[in-house]
């Protein structure tokens, strides 16, 4: 994952910064490997960490237990 993003957005800036020069595919590969580099490891530290916290926002709200939770409805009561 985190080649791929790189790959992408160093392309981009690559791309933003110098336009369609001679060389640019050397110029935006020897921009996008020590990109890779970096993010990697920092994916791996973070990711867990982002992980929990989109858990947290996105974790079901407590609430009644008649209460239809995707759609926030009542639920239809048996009749007796």
């Amino acid at each position: 994952m985190s080649a791929v993003m790189t790959f992408f957005v160093s392309g981009f800036a690559t791309y933003r910064g110098l336009g369609l020069v001679e060389g640019f595919m050397q110029i935006w590969m020897e921009a996008w490997i020590p990109c890779w580099f970096l993010a990697f490891p920092i994916i791996m530290l973070i990711g867990p960490i982002a992980r929990k916290i989109a858990g947290r926002i996105t974790a079901p709200v407590e609430g009644p237990d008649d209460v239809d939770r995707s759609l926030n409805l009542p639920t239809s009561k048996p009749q007796r």
